[in-house]
């Protein structure tokens, strides 16, 4: 055999003896001129896939270079055929998207010489996209089936069904799935395995393990009536507990029944014990008699029947208040007080210390004056018997004033306390060195959350209540302080070197330009200077309002036909009520540093005081919030929320109610220690301070106890 080239063109020249291609596809003889077969006209010439060169397809070997044709294209063949069977084993295993990939590949090889191949393989395409599509839907069917099997903790019938997913469409969240249910499963099976074990040897801590299985696997009865049966021997012994009054040993015996095991009787039993343990922690924590005090005996000796202390704690109660109806003094009812953890020994305030009293009372009983502690100090300014006589007036200062002559003080006063959910006024009349308080009056705004009402609504509030105070107690004519809240005001501290007087009043200017955050034309602001430091620099307070907000105030309190001398920040009236008292009592301690914190409605006052001169900070701390916090627990509108936290053993859910408040009185108590951290800063003393506690919020229940003892809760773990 002999290989001709004719025409550029390689062949074999026998058999058959002419120069002739066999067609490879029907085997025809075709003359070599032929491209195409005669009979059915598939390509007869080819390149070599070595080199390129044009053959005939019946060649075995490259006329060129030599490269062996036949088993080259055999070799390819195979691989066709292989990436067939590899799309069917894709298909098998369900990894459709694979599957599709090499059906694709496919289509790109030899149209003519691989036409079978191609077609099988744009058919598979078709086919597979469409099991493909089939396959997703199923899976989210499942995946959808399993997270609710999951939900009745189903977890084995969830686990096998996820296990049907195919390995390639198992997404991520499926996968997430299977290792959950697989972890959950692994958890029921060693609770089952070490639960025996444990329940024979400790019981009582086979409790959670016995709780967790059950709620892991609803369905297995054996485990659950051996978490009851358990359950019932808990009950029995801390009912014997409670039959004894040992309150707090039962409530702690019974606190161990997960809810899981829970029936009616075991969760009235530990309301029972909780309720009753908590009134124990609470008549021993709280210092002095009140009308809660005298209803949480009341409500204990019914709950401890059995207790001879309880009774002996509600006769004492009962009997100590009527002592102080009648005297109109304040009882203790611990007999120590407790040592705070700010400062050195914590009380509650007595504002009407240096006053006469005549015949006034005032409204809410023996505790109610605690309310009037800034109408007190507002008061006392307006008779000009305060250490400060600065003022926001919302007019420029006269001639004479900024010369140092003053009018002369009137003898009486009133001083209006403007708060937001109550107004506050006093009357204070001055004869020589006595000082009597010849009025007083409380009108309640409406019982609203303060955060709702928008600044028109509380215009029209104040405006009405105004109005009413003012023909009630006709004020007309009587000269009267107001009120302006801490949180509209802005205070700075400062210490400047001991220079002649012209100089000081430069360097405070100065220094307020650049303290004050606000242009001075736009601002109404003075300053109040104390007496040397051992250092030898001057303590300065510099107060600054805003004068559009000082203005509007003024403009309104006139044209209802007040006789208003200004306004002055709360704060700073508490501070010339404690300086006053100082002075009227002539106390020996005078030089003790004290702290005095006011709990209003909307926020809380806090005023220290070193010997002359002051520091305050103002927090949103106030009793709003605790009342808000007791609406949310027990789903009251604000109203009655405020009722319940003013009488809060009149409520069936006393102790919700107490944990309801247990988180904003303790973070009121945490703004006084960084408040003391923060005037200790400033050059202030706070260690050994008296803290002296008012405001109409300062006695709900649990925030004496905080301060005393702030670290520990009045419910037991």
């Amino acid at each position: 055999m002999s290989i001709k080239k004719i025409d550029g063109r390689c062949f074999m020249s026998d058999p058959p003896p002419t120069l002739t291609v066999q067609c490879p596809n029907c085997s025809s003889y075709n003359s070599v001129s032929k491209e195409f077969c005669s009979e059915c006209g598939s390509s007869l010439w080819l390149d070599c896939p070595a080199c390129g060169e044009r053959v005939s397809v019946s060649e075995k070997f490259c006329g060129k270079c030599g490269s062996n044709i036949k088993a080259w294209f055999e070799d390819e063949a195979k691989k066709v055929n292989e990436r067939l069977e590899q799309v069917k084993a894709l298909q098998r295993r369900g990894d459709f998207g694979e599957a599709m990939r090499v059906c694709r590949s496919l289509l790109s090889m030899d149209a003519e010489r691989y036409a079978d191949a191609i077609a099988y393989a744009k058919q598979r395409l078709v086919d597979l996209q469409g099991l493909h599509d089939r396959a997703e839907t199923r899976v989210e069917q499942d995946f959808e089936l399993a997270k609710r099997l999951i939900e009745k903790q189903e977890y084995d019938e969830a686990l096998q069904l996820l296990g049907k997913i195919p390995g390639p469409l198992k997404t991520d969240e499926v996968e997430t799935l299977i290792q959950l249910c697989q972890g959950q499963c692994d958890e029921i099976q060693r609770l089952k395995t070490a639960l025996p074990a444990l329940l024979k040897t400790q019981p009582m801590d086979a409790f959670e393990d016995l709780a967790k299985l059950v709620k892991l696997n609803p369905k297995d009865l054996k485990f659950r009536k051996l978490g009851q049966q358990l359950r019932d021997q808990v009950f029995k012994k801390a009912y014997a507990l409670y039959e004894a009054q040992k309150f707090t040993k039962a409530a702690r015996l019974i606190r161990s029944v997960p809810e899981e095991f829970e029936r009616e009787e075991t969760k009235q039993l530990k309301d029972l014990c909780a309720e009753a343990s908590w009134m124990v922690t609470y008549l021993k924590a709280s210092p002095y008699v009140d009308e809660n005090l005298v209803a949480c005996t009341a409500r204990y000796a019914k709950l401890a029947s059995k207790s001879r202390q309880a009774k002996e704690w509600q006769v004492h109660a009962r009997q100590r208040w009527e002592d102080s109806v009648k005297s109109g003094s304040i009882s203790t009812w611990v007999s120590k007080e407790g040592d705070a953890v700010i400062g050195s020994k914590v009380k509650f305030f007595n504002p009407l210390k240096g006053f006469t009293l005549g015949n006034v009372k005032f409204p809410g009983g023996i505790f109610g004056h605690q309310k009037f502690s800034v109408a007190l100090g507002l008061a006392v300014q307006a008779i000009d018997a305060g250490v400060i006589s600065e003022l926001f007036s919302g007019e420029k200062k006269s001639l004479i004033s900024k010369l140092g002559f003053k009018a002369k003080p009137p003898v009486e006063a009133w001083g209006i306390d403007l708060g937001i959910s109550s107004i506050k006024a006093v009357k204070l009349a001055r004869q020589g060195e006595d000082f009597s308080i010849q009025d007083v009056r409380v009108l309640e705004l409406e019982k609203s959350a303060p955060q709702t009402r928008t600044a028109a609504e509380e215009r029209e509030l104040l405006r009405g209540a105004l109005v009413k105070l003012r023909d009630d107690a006709d004020l007309k004519g009587t000269p009267c302080l107001f009120s302006i809240s801490s949180n509209q005001t802005l205070a700075r501290f400062m210490q400047f070197p001991s220079v002649e007087d012209k100089k000081f009043v430069a360097m405070v200017e100065a220094e307020a330009r650049h303290s004050i955050p606000f242009p001075l034309d736009d601002v109404e602001w003075f300053w109040a200077r104390f007496a040397t430091l051992e250092s030898g620099r001057v303590p300065v307070a510099v107060l600054t309002a805003r004068k559009d907000e000082v203005q509007q105030r003024m403009q309104m309190l006139k044209l209802l036909d007040f006789n208003v001398i200004g306004l002055q920040c709360d704060a700073l009236a508490l501070f010339q009520l404690l300086r006053f008292q100082q002075e009227q009592t002539l106390e020996s301690n005078e030089d003790r540093p004290r702290i005095l914190v006011d709990v209003g409605a909307e926020s809380m006052q806090m005023v220290l005081v070193n010997q002359d001169r002051f520091w305050f900070r103002t927090t949103s701390h106030g009793g709003s919030q605790m009342s808000l916090a007791i609406g949310r627990e027990l789903k009251l509108p604000y109203a009655d929320a405020e009722q319940v936290k003013l009488q809060p053993f009149g409520s069936s859910e006393i102790l919700a109610l107490a944990q309801a408040v247990e988180k904003p009185i303790g973070n009121a108590v945490r703004e006084i220690e960084r408040s003391c951290t923060a005037a200790s800063k400033e050059g202030f003393v706070t260690e050994g301070a008296e803290l002296h506690i008012t405001g109409g919020a300062a006695r709900s229940i649990g925030f004496m106890h905080a301060l005393t003892t702030p670290a520990e809760s009045m419910f037991e773990d």
